[in-house]
């Protein structure tokens, strides 16, 4: 076990996880194969060997994209994926991982999310204690620190300069938390445009949406034309997209993506003619197909997408390329209008163009399911886990076509994959558990059910009591079955459900 300390001065996150690396011996250096190094990058941002590795390996053109060409930027989840990935890595290179921290109030919040991620998906050992330990090793800046530490004591113009590249590059790589630290130590000598950009981006990705909110205001306030163009865009995507479920509203979105391309008009033609200004306009029309979309407007919103793609198209490739975020939402249009083959041909195209990106695998999966080809979603299915094997939805989805197919024994591996990657989530046990039953291997089934306690909302131990008393009674303990839907009805007595097998059951005797 390695005992590490919490405490320490760093701005920058992961002290505890990049000091329990170098412990380990592991750095940016051993990452050898694409997904190993698409994990560190997170951790090493600023090591320009690693970044080349990450953008030229067969990779997303999300991956691949430079800070300045970047327009899909890391939430949350994709973090919380690169973390567990890392960490199974570690833990087969290295054997079990075990790690003690001590000094834990003052644990960074990026270090417990990876820790976290850590013991729930890669089965590393972690204690988390508040009381000191003189024995424990501290955290130390490394070389990414270092040089910003440094610009972080300068002043000048330069460092300023340097300091927001740097962010930027923090950012590009997804880690959020030191961009949002550098980002407030920029404040002190520089309140400026791009660091109400950075500012914004970082706490979005963050899901910190009302901070988000309040930078993209002063972004849009104290910017150029160009600057209100851009951070009315991000400001209507928190409305449609990312704000709380209570806080959205197209509406609001769609009056700031108008108020937005009101400004572009304004621009002389020569601006408005330029590459980089088209894009802009590109995806302010983007945003509003969204709006139509969300409305039913949905050949509106096609329409305006493939104008948008044709707009892209005719630009140079480091613009070009974003034209498959366009061309996957015009798939999405063509599967609302339930024009399937449209859908299936705009896919297919849409892959041509970035085939190493796995949501998109898994969203032609479904259309393929739509069109009754099962085999062809299962395929899409194996493709975007061999991208990334992480994707609980990939797993779930290949469990849930599986068992279409009669496969139910495959189903319930596939199911157990799911729930490796979101523990916490009862849905992909029980999925396992209907499997199994369906496969008539009960005792599989009552296994999967003694690994878990009855879920906390209504729906979910509704369905763990009904498949609990299926086992049961296959195993000639109608009873027992009984007594398990009568103490799931005083959970929730309503559930018609439970009343009407709880009547069936009855019937039986």
């Amino acid at each position: 076990m390695i005992t590490i300390s919490a405490l320490g001065t760093s701005e920058f996150a992961f002290p505890v996880v990049k000091t329990l690396l170098r412990e380990l011996g592991v750095g940016p250096g051993d990452a050898h194969e694409p997904a190993v190094a698409r994990g560190l990058r997170i951790l090493f941002p600023l090591d320009g060997t690693l970044a080349s590795s990450v953008r030229g390996a067969a990779t997303s053109l999300t991956d691949a994209a430079t800070t300045d060409s970047q327009i899909r930027f890391f939430q949350h989840h994709r973090a919380l994926r690169s973390f567990v990935g890392t960490a199974r890595w570690v833990a087969d290179v290295h054997g079990p991982i075990s790690v003690r921290v001590v000094d834990g109030a003052t644990l960074a919040d990026s270090d417990r999310a990876f820790l976290d991620a850590a013991v729930r998906s890669a089965a590393w050992r972690v204690a988390i204690e508040f009381d000191s330990d003189t024995t424990a090793v501290v955290p130390g800046d490394d070389g990414d620190q270092l040089r910003v530490s440094a610009l972080l004591g300068q002043s000048t113009t330069a460092a300023c300069d340097d300091l927001v590249r740097a962010a930027f590059e923090f950012v590009n790589a997804g880690d959020a938390w030191s961009a949002v630290a550098i980002g407030s130590r920029l404040m002190q000598v520089e309140k400026s445009p791009r660091v109400w950009n950075l500012m914004a981006l970082g706490n979005a990705m963050l899901d910190r949406t009302l901070d988000a909110e309040f930078y993209y205001r002063r972004w849009a306030d104290d910017g150029s034309a160009l600057d209100r163009v851009r951070a009315l865009y991000g400001l209507s995507m928190l409305y449609a997209r990312h704000h709380p479920v209570g806080l959205r509203s197209m509406p609001e979105s769609g009056r700031l993506l108008d108020e937005a391309y009101s400004v572009l008009g304004t621009l002389d033609t020569a601006t408005r003619n330029d590459q980089a200004v088209r894009f802009d306009e590109v995806f302010n029309r983007n945003g509003h197909a969204l709006v139509l979309f969300r409305e039913g407007r949905v050949d509106e919103a096609i329409e305006l997408l493939e104008w948008g793609i044709t707009e892209l198209a005719s630009t140079d490739e480091k613009i070009a390329m974003h034209r498959s975020v366009l061309v996957y939402n015009l798939a999405q249009c063509h599967v609302r209008r339930g024009d399937l083959a449209a859908a299936i041909a705009t896919y297919d195209r849409l892959l041509e163009v970035d085939p190493h990106m796995p949501e998109y695998h898994l969203e032609y999966a479904r259309c393929l399911c739509a069109a009754d080809d099962l085999d062809g979603a299962i395929a899409q299915c194996r493709i975007a886990l061999d991208i990334d094997d992480t994707l609980a939805t990939g797993w779930s989805l290949l469990g849930v076509y599986l068992g279409r197919q009669g496969r139910h024994g495959e189903a319930a591996a596939a199911h157990r994959g799911a729930h490796t990657n979101t523990p916490d989530s009862p849905g992909p046990q029980l999925d396992a558990t209907y499997a199994w039953l369906r496969h008539g291997d009960v005792a599989a089934a009552a296994e999967v059910l003694s690994s878990m306690a009855p879920p906390a909302d209504h729906k979910q131990r509704d369905r763990w009591a009904l498949l609990h008393a299926e086992v049961l009674v296959r195993e000639g303990r109608d009873s027992d079955a009984l007594a398990v839907i009568d103490d799931a009805l005083r959970v929730h007595p309503g559930s018609p459900a439970l009343l009407g097998n709880r009547v069936a059951l009855a019937g039986r005797g």
